[in-house]
């Protein structure tokens, strides 16, 4: 009966351990500067996150409205960013710990960039 008790606990303790948690992290998408009544398009692993003209408020910083927060799976995702329908930039980004990305345009050369920060941007 030992055995048995003994080998049953086993085999549970080793299920258990090899069951991997799938880890949940905190990524937030903030689109920041030099924008100025400009049709934004963000998608997320093709899941629209923001869809709407955005205006840079120049004392924050930052697009009213323009801040997502959402959690996603450790792994790779796969971020795009449309503006005005012709800059386009798209990044895999491999997350393993909380993540914060400012998205900036340049319009007199049409090109979209990507801050990339481990903390939530502080804005005054």
């Amino acid at each position: 009966m030992q055995k048995i008790s003994f080998v049953f606990l086993l085999s549970t303790l080793t299920v258990l351990i090899s069951c991997k948690k799938e880890k949940i992290y905190t990524l937030g998408i903030d689109v920041q500067s030099e924008f100025v009544n400009d049709s934004v398009e963000v998608f997320m692993d093709n899941e629209p996150l923001i869809i709407k003209r955005l205006t840079t408020n120049n004392l924050l910083g930052v697009c009213d409205g323009g801040i997502v927060r959402l959690t996603k799976k450790e792994g790779t995702h796969t971020l795009l960013v449309f503006v005005n329908n012709s800059a386009t930039l798209i990044t895999n980004l491999s997350l393993n710990h909380d993540l914060y990305i400012g998205v900036t345009y340049d319009s007199t050369d049409n090109e979209v960039f990507f801050v990339h920060a481990d903390e939530p941007f502080l804005y005054e």
